[in-house]
């Protein structure tokens, strides 16, 4: 459906929005966050960079749902995450980073989120998921991260 040359621009921004918003009302909530590089803390984006974040993930290059499979199986450490809108140090490798260029791309958390986010892009696109189950693939996404060893925070 996102992909769909019929669908309109504003249905996708809905579909995004979507999506950040199942993360961020998460237990425990997901964060978008990003660095300031004059303080080399990392701090959350808002809702807007993350519907744009997201609706880019939902762009990108589809990948086979086979590499995800042995993560899925084991049970999920108990996340650490910082109080919400507290800044953080430093990022673990789980966790995803929001911002442009390679260095935000190539993070190893960014890009098992661009592999999860395409994994159940198919099935949240298609037009017999209802909103209901979509909220369920959002919620598995953000509970896959939170989940990793070091758990991941957005």
């Amino acid at each position: 459906q996102y992909l769909s040359p019929s669908t309109r621009k504003k249905q996708k921004a809905h579909i995004a929005a979507n999506i950040v918003w199942i993360i961020r009302r998460s237990d425990p909530p997901g964060r978008f966050l990003k660095m300031d590089e004059s303080t080399g803390m990392w701090h959350e984006i808002g809702d807007k960079a993350a519907f744009r974040k997201t609706a880019q993930a939902l762009l990108e290059k589809e990948y086979s749902s086979k590499q995800l499979m042995g993560s899925q199986i084991n049970p999920p450490p108990t996340p650490t995450i910082p109080a919400a809108g507290a800044p953080v140090k430093t990022p673990n490798d789980n966790d995803v980073l929001s911002g442009r260029g390679g260095a935000v791309n190539g993070h190893p958390g960014n890009k098992h989120y661009r592999t999860i986010v395409n994994s159940m892009k198919a099935q949240y696109l298609s037009p017999s998921t209802r909103k209901k189950q979509k909220a369920h693939i959002a919620a598995n996404i953000v509970w896959t991260i939170r989940r990793s060893d070091p758990p991941g925070r957005f």
